[in-house]
């Protein structure tokens, strides 16, 4: 059994709750959704984001129906933006399957993520809370921003670290705290409890991403669904290259730079890049900033009594620190 299989087993019934109303969510008579929904369905990850939903409300009182509400209305906004995200990236693939808009078409996927989107709206409104409508809707803009200030960076040719920590805390960051937060308020957590969950989904959220950015470097098509040097290829630089750009000489510059200005992505570019960024130290670097994340990540767990809800959180993070795919 994988680590994360172990963490959903200690909320299987929660998990199995959640299941039952996100697929309910995704019902619908039009032909063509049913489809792509299926399609949809058949593509679920390790559902971190409802897992983090669901122990935020557990490390405070028992969950309830509002619980499992705002966790499916946060994981239809994450769908929305990776069938979109997927459009503007022309991905293949997803999750080592083919994506929305390889199956389908632009305009199927694209009408698909606004579907979803509404879905998600809708569904922020049952737990009745005006809280978790005002997180459900300024996420959504949050995540538009950040994909908007990347593209900008790539465009820019930017090496700035904290325009890169700025995108991720957009991109990615903000939904674990979303997830975090609106979990806690669905059990009426206190202020001091509020606060505390959203920073720790905040550094959960940068853990998560800067390790999705070093696979770029040294995982595999088999492992995470998208072959080494994929971001590289999108013109995306992040943190491992910014590093190693940072720490070159001026003729190492210039080559990094001639690559991305020019667009020459060839297979041997990319290699290049790859390798000078290991041989820099981008990965070790990289590597660091996981590790300052995790010690303030910890340091706000610490705030919390010792509860199952606690433990399985400390899993969730040290399986995210060390996960290999």
């Amino acid at each position: 059994m994988s680590a994360i299989d172990n963490i959903k087993k200690n909320i299987a019934s929660e998990m199995e709750l959640f299941n039952q109303e996100f697929d309910k969510a995704l019902e619908s008579d039009n032909e063509i959704l049913k489809l792509v929904n299926q399609h949809i369905k058949g593509m679920k990850g390790k559902q971190i984001r409802p897992i983090m939903t669901i122990l935020a409300a557990k490390l405070c009182k028992p969950i309830n129906t509002s619980t499992l509400h705002a966790a499916v209305a946060l994981e239809l906004l994450h769908t929305a933006s990776l069938v979109h995200d997927d459009v503007v990236d022309n991905s293949d693939l997803r999750r080592g399957k083919p994506s929305v808009n390889a199956v389908f078409d632009n305009r199927i996927s694209v009408l698909t993520g606004d579907y979803l989107l509404s879905q998600a709206l809708q569904t922020a409104t049952l737990p009745n809370s005006l809280e978790i409508i005002k997180i459900v809707t300024k996420l959504g803009k949050e995540l538009s921003e950040g994909e908007l200030i990347q593209i900008n960076n790539a465009q820019t040719l930017s090496t700035v670290e904290e325009r890169y920590l700025k995108v991720i805390e957009k991109k990615t960051a903000k939904l674990f705290s979303a997830c975090m937060k609106c979990g806690a308020i669905t059990v009426d957590a206190d202020e001091k409890q509020l606060e505390m969950v959203d920073k720790f989904g905040d550094k959960y959220g940068m853990i998560f991403q800067i390790r999705d950015d070093i696979f770029d470097y040294i995982s595999s098509e088999k492992n995470i669904g998208k072959p080494v040097g994929n971001d590289i290829r999108e013109g995306k630089i992040t943190l491992p290259l910014i590093y190693a750009y940072n720490h070159g000489t001026a003729d190492e510059q210039k080559m990094i730079k001639d690559i991305y200005q020019k667009k020459d992505f060839t297979d041997e570019n990319v290699k290049k890049i790859v390798d000078y960024t290991i041989s820099k130290g981008g990965i070790e670097y990289a590597e660091k900033r996981i590790m300052d994340f995790k010690i303030e990540a910890e340091k706000v767990l610490q705030s919390f009594e010792m509860n199952s809800a606690k433990e399985t959180l400390q899993s969730l993070l040290d399986y995210s620190v060390e996960r290999k795919k």
